[in-house]
């Protein structure tokens, strides 16, 4: 039998609650007294509000208020029932006090079903039926919600994107397939998505994206990531046609509202589609416009030409290094010759994740990983060939991590692979992943000869008791050096509690 709890408010201090929490144990409910004001500390799956333990009707009222929780309220009086009767929820009840127990737990729960119910029904208005993804109105709510509490350490990104020549599928192949295709999109975008991540159909064949990263940079390259997987998918029908996707981005920013960051979506999207389609357009706010003076007319226009050219000047100067600064960026943050992160990126950015997982109270974990006998490849290869089997192993990490996880080249042949939003039992599958994927391909040598490659990796989850990026990169370590002892090619998790 299922084990209810239920917040019981007492309605005074001396108030015995005992002989009504051993009969209500009977039929499967755990009563955990409170005072007033303690039930909305609590995390229960009912709550039970006595008229009486609140001196004035809006002490009552303001107490059901604070907390969404399915909740009781008993009356001891047809004046406090009529009162509670104005402001109780259509989900919730009002009882009588001193009703039987086997009436009572009947109430109790009729109160959870029906709490369960409506909460079914809500979940199923925000869903769309084809694709079980949110509907636009769910998937807006949830995008409000995520921005009242969302950490500005974080970027967040709002995608909006559309299917290119969707039309055509249905017309030449019919509504069964393009629906099929809907559904199969739907599945990839959850696929290797971050536990954060949110995802809605936005109808038709448009869909929206919120991905909150670390910074602006990789918000976009995981938008990329979902255009080429869907550009990249092989999806279930025949005969087989190219599909790809256009998508806008808009970061979100205050002051700028949540409807003009959809509109600004939107309309990067079609810039897209009108720029070649298969492609994504972040979106570029434009300069406030300045306001206008009571001057003479010529004045005022010479000032607009002067600030319209000067604008531009500026604005060619300002994009020129832009450029420069970004080209410049990716030289220090990234490794030449695999194309990953570099560890001066590494060791700037997990401190960083580990902030963010601190903060948000999630998970992070970590993998370091080393190719085995790597030396001895060198030797008997030779250094191009050593670089060949390091870009081939770079290549089958990014295609097996997913969307939210980044790499980066540690050093010589060890790289780190980091994955926010990770236990360390998820961490040691998308590691086995990238291990058992290694371990079945080969590397042409210079030469021709085909080379066999494994990896040995060390996986840890920050934990309270590691206070450091570096405390933290030990433990993988660690983990590493008793996966090379053990024999190789394997992944040992550090120890977790």
């Amino acid at each position: 039998m299922d084990i209810r709890s239920i917040a019981w408010v007492v309605p005074y201090v001396s108030f015995d609650i005992e002989p009504i929490a051993r009969e209500l144990r009977d039929f499967g409910f755990h009563v955990i007294p409170c005072s007033p004001g303690g039930a909305t500390q609590m995390t229960t799956d009912l709550r039970v509000l006595p008229a009486d333990a609140f001196r004035e009707p809006h002490e009552l009222r303001s107490e059901y208020n604070a907390k969404t929780t399915p909740t009781m309220i008993l009356a001891s009086s047809a004046a406090q029932a009529f009162a509670a009767c104005e402001f109780v929820g259509e989900a919730d009840d009002v009882a009588q006090s001193g009703e039987a127990i086997e009436l009572l737990a009947w109430r109790l729960t009729r109160l959870a079903k029906r709490a369960m119910s409506f909460e079914l029904s809500r979940v199923m208005q925000n869903l769309d039926p084809l694709t079980g993804l949110l509907n636009h109105k769910g998937f807006k709510e949830e995008v409000g919600k995520y921005l009242e509490d969302h950490l500005p350490v974080e970027a967040t990104g709002l995608v909006y994107l559309d299917l290119d020549n969707f039309k055509r599928i249905n017309d030449l192949l019919g509504h069964p397939t393009g629906d099929m295709v809907l559904r199969e999109v739907a599945a990839l975008l959850q696929r290797e998505a971050s536990p954060n991540d949110r995802f809605g159909r936005a109808g038709g064949d448009e869909f929206s994206c919120l991905l909150a990263r670390y910074d602006e940079q990789t918000v976009a390259a995981d938008a990329m990531k979902i255009l080429e997987r869907i550009r990249d998918f092989e999806f279930s029908f025949e005969p087989r046609t190219e599909i790809s996707a256009s998508a806008g981005l808009v970061f979100l920013q205050s002051p700028n509202s949540l409807e003009e960051a959809f509109r600004q979506a939107d309309a990067a999207m079609y810039e897209a589609k009108s720029s070649g389609r298969n492609r994504l357009v972040v979106f570029e706010r434009p300069r406030d416009a300045a306001t206008e003076r009571e001057e003479d007319l010529y004045l005022r226009h010479f000032e607009n030409v002067t600030r319209v050219i000067t604008e531009r000047v500026s604005g060619q100067i300002t994009n020129m290094a832009r450029r420069l600064a970004e080209a410049a960026r990716r030289e220090a943050n990234e490794d030449p010759l695999t194309g990953l992160k570099n560890r001066r990126y590494f060791e700037a950015r997990i401190s960083r994740e580990i902030e963010v997982a601190r903060k948000g109270g999630r998970a992070l974990t970590i993998a370091l990983m080393d190719l085995d006998d790597f030396g001895a490849i060198n030797k008997a290869f030779r250094w191009p060939t050593g670089d060949r089997v390091l870009q081939h192993f770079s290549e089958i990490a990014r295609d097996n991590i997913r969307l939210v996880d980044w790499l980066a080249r540690y050093g010589g042949e060890a790289f780190s692979l980091v994955m926010p939003d990770t236990d360390l039992q998820m961490g040691c599958s998308v590691a086995e992943r990238v291990r058992s994927q290694l371990e079945s391909s080969t590397v042409d040598s210079v030469d021709k000869g085909a080379i066999s490659v494994t990896v040995s990796i060390g996986v840890a989850q920050l934990t309270d008791d590691i206070d450091s990026a570096a405390a933290l990169v030990d433990q993988a370590a660690k983990a590493l050096t008793d996966a090379k002892e053990s024999g190789k090619n394997r992944i040992v998790p550090a120890p977790y509690w």
